[in-house]
This record gives C-alpha cells, sequence and structure tokens, in this order.
C-alpha cells in the first residue's frame, strides 16, 4: 500500500512537472526532465554544437531549462539585435550590481576613451608598442628561425596592458601569478560565467574622465557613495576578476587565433603584410591606421568569425516581459546568445566553413561589416571593451609581421582544430619565426 501511495505521489509530480514546463513557455524547445532539465544532454566538451544543432531543429529561438533555469536561446542575428536593442529590460546575469553604463557612452574614459581621442590615448599606444617590441626582441634573442609556442608571450602582452590600464601599475609578481594561472583560469570559467572583454551590468553611472586607472575610479565612486552595498571589496574583486578573466582571455584568444590563421593561410599573410609595409613603411602602428587597411581589418574580422571566441555569449535575464516578432520571452528568463550559430549560418555567409577575408570587403575593396556579424552582441549589450581588444590584437599583430614571416613547425602544417571551455582556444602549438 505505501509502495502504491509513493508511485502515486512520484506520478502527480512528475506530471505536474511536466505541465508546468510544457506550459511555461509558448517558444519550442525540447523535453526537459524535472530537475536537471535539459543539462543530461549536452556535451560539456562542445556545448555552443549542442545548442547550435538544438536551433537546426527548432529555429532560430528555442527554450530549455539549465536545471531550474528557464533559458531562451537565440540564433538569429537580426533577431537577437531586436531583442538586445529594444526596450525590454536586460541585465547581466549572476552579478547584483553592474555600473559601467558611462564607460561605453563616456569616451573619455580610461577604458573605451583612450581608444579614441582622449589624452590617454597616446599614453596607451606607446605601452602596446612597448608590449609588442618586447616580445619581438625576445623572439630575435632566440635565433633565426625560431619556433616558439605563442602563447605565454601573448599572455604577458595583454595583461600587462590590462594591468597598466586598469591598475596604473606593471607589476611583474602580479603578472607572472596572472600567466602561471592562466590554464586554470580557463577551465574554472565555464560558459555560464562572464563571457565577454568587459562585462559589466550597466545601470549605475560615473565619469572617468580625470582618473588614471579603473582602481581609482572605483575608489572614487566608493568615497561619493552613501551605500557600501554597491561600492565594496568584494565587488572590487568581481571588477577586477571579470578584468582580468574575460577581457584577457578573450584577447589572447584572439590574438593567437590570428597568429595560426595567418600562419597556416600564407596567401593571406603576404597579403595582409604587404598592405601593412605599404601604409606603414617603417614606422610602428598607430590606433587609427587599423581604419585604413581594409584588407588587414577584414582578415581580423573573418578571424573573429570562423573561430568566434565567445561561442556562447554573455548570459542576460530579463526583468520584464519582451515582446518582439510575435514571441514573448517572459520575465526571470536567461537570455542566450548563439553567437558561434549566426557566425556560422550559411543563409548569412557563403560557404561559412571557409576563411575568406574577402566576404567582409564592397566591390571598391572596403572594409564593410555584415549585419551577421556580432562578435561583441550588439547595441545596449555590446561588450565595452570592443575598441580596446581590437586595437590590442591590431598593435600586436601588425608589429609582428613588420618584423616576421609566421610558418607552422610540421612541414608548414598548423593545427586550426579547438579546445571548449569559457572560450574557442587553440590547440598548444609552436610557430616559426622567420625574420624578413
Amino acid at each position: 500500500m505505501t509502495e502504491l501511495i509513493l508511485f502515486c505521489l512520484a506520478l502527480v509530480i512528475f506530471t505536474a512537472a511536466y505541465l508546468y514546463y510544457r506550459n511555461q513557455n509558448s517558444l519550442p524547445g525540447p523535453w526537459n526532465l524535472p530537475i536537471i532539465g535539459y543539462l543530461h544532454k549536452i556535451d560539456p566538451k562542445a556545448p555552443h554544437l549542442t545548442f547550435s544543432k538544438l536551433a537546426e531543429k527548432y529555429g532560430p529561438i528555442y527554450r530549455l531549462k539549465l536545471g531550474l533555469i528557464d533559458t531562451v536561446f537565440i540564433s538569429d542575428g537580426k533577431l537577437l539585435k531586436k531583442v538586445f536593442k529594444g526596450k525590454g529590460k536586460l541585465h547581466h546575469e549572476n552579478r547584483n550590481v553592474i555600473f559601467f553604463s558611462t564607460i561605453r557612452n563616456n569616451m573619455q574614459s580610461s577604458v573605451s576613451g583612450a581608444t579614441k581621442a582622449s589624452p590617454n590615448k597616446k599614453l596607451l599606444e606607446n605601452q602596446m608598442r612597448q608590449c609588442a617590441e618586447e616580445f619581438i626582441q625576445f623572439v630575435q634573442n632566440q635565433g633565426n628561425p625560431v619556433a616558439i609556442n605563442p602563447t605565454e608571450a601573448v599572455i604577458n602582452y595583454v595583461s600587462t596592458i590590462t594591468s597598466t590600464l586598469f591598475l596604473g601599475t606593471r607589476d611583474k609578481q602580479f603578472l607572472k601569478t596572472l600567466t602561471h594561472n592562466y590554464d586554470r583560469l580557463i577551465k574554472e570559467t565555464q560558459f555560464t560565467g562572464p563571457l565577454n572583454f568587459l562585462p559589466f551590468l550597466r545601470y549605475k553611472n560615473f565619469a572617468l574622465k580625470n582618473l588614471v586607472n579603473l582602481v581609482d575610479a572605483f575608489m572614487e565612486q566608493k568615497s561619493r557613495s552613501k551605500s557600501d552595498k554597491v561600492y565594496n571589496s568584494d565587488q572590487l574583486k568581481h571588477l577586477l576578476s571579470d578584468m582580468f578573466g574575460a577581457s584577457t582571455e578573450t584577447t589572447v584568444t584572439s590574438i593567437l587565433w590570428t597568429l595560426f590563421y595567418l600562419a597556416h593561410f600564407k596567401e593571406v599573410q603576404n597579403r595582409v603584410r604587404k598592405e601593412i609595409l605599404d601604409f606603414l613603411q617603417d614606422r610602428p602602428p598607430r590606433m587609427d591606421d587599423l581604419s585604413k587597411l581594409p584588407f588587414t581589418e577584414a582578415t581580423l574580422a573573418e578571424v573573429a568569425r570562423i573561430r568566434t571566441v565567445v561561442p556562447v555569449g554573455l548570459p542576460h535575464s530579463t526583468s520584464e516581459d519582451i515582446h518582439v516578432d510575435n514571441v514573448t520571452i517572459p520575465k526571470n528568463t536567461v537570455i542566450m546568445s548563439l553567437l558561434w550559430a549566426i557566425h556560422q549560418d550559411p543563409e548569412a555567409w557563403k560557404n561559412p566553413e571557409k576563411f575568406y577575408p574577402e566576404r567582409f570587403l564592397n566591390d571598391e575593396g572596403r572594409f564593410c561589416q555584415p549585419e551577421s556579424f556580432m562578435p561583441f552582441l550588439a547595441g545596449k549589450r555590446m561588450c565595452v571593451g570592443k575598441d580596446l581588444g581590437n586595437m590590442i590584437v591590431f598593435i600586436f599583430v601588425s608589429s609582428l609581421l613588420q618584423k616576421f614571416k609566421l610558418e607552422g613547425c610540421n612541414s608548414g602544417f598548423v593545427d586550426l582544430s579547438y579546445d571548449t571551455g569559457l572560450a574557442i582556444t587553440p590547440k598548444p602549438q609552436d610557430l616559426l619565426f622567420v625574420r624578413l
């Protein structure tokens, strides 16, 4: 009798859970188990491929449960832009406070403004070039040609720039610790964590016009704030973790993919180098140069497309119902952007699996950005570190191409397969640096 009662109770609970999940959202999607949802079906080594295959089956917007969390996945670039540019309220998941919308709007800030027309621009350019020159000198001291795994050097390059910009110091011990723990950082930060260059929530504002670095900015605002709920030591730790976790990893990975693709596709490398040398002559690169080098800019964009560093975008939550294209995304739903699927969509990209920088050039040979290209999301939720990250990649890569040819060490072969964690990362391997 007891067993029958327990069975009936379990059946009632199971049926109630099923009806709840089925009626929770009118969007299409797979069937979810109670409690765990769809977690048991996700490939832990390539979750972005699992989600992309579901998009092929259920369409550009579908829902499922990640455990007990209602989640909507969007794999259409136009639809995603409507959601992220719309009036519906979204906020970054897994943070209690976000306070940096001013960075995106105030171009005098020490982060975004430094890549535009602020007084800090020259200082930042010099810092980038100095770090690139140090790497070039290191390679030259090893001999010619020389095989080097560039990962550690690229980590040092990026983290030196970010630590100087955000902390106002170039602490060698800090950089050594960061480099030593980089692999662990990648493994411990999964796709549900911070996934963009600078993932801040964007509701608190403060100006950064005259502040030297990010910590100064935080402490300045803390002194003005009447509450320590926002500007406290825990939030500062979260902020710096985002800076040196998300921004460093994604920028490092972008540089590595660019180097490996240029080494593999030698004709593209030669064309990029010729464009750089013809325009720059013997002078070092500047931030403003990229917009005048269309094929170079197209090549960097194509690398970002074909190896989307962050395949599943930063999770956002809805604080109210969002209505777009006759679809309702309910309140308290997590929205995930399938950037990998968007960049591999054959309807948006001809032969998406092919590395073809020319897809970013118009008939006049000028750089053009297709609507479906969005490695930094879009609209109000676009990554505030976009300009900074692009410039770090450009300064480093262009400086190297002025001095070296890049080749694969295994008879010219370069492994372009990848590992998946927070980011799509290349396999560890050496590159051959040959002086020009």
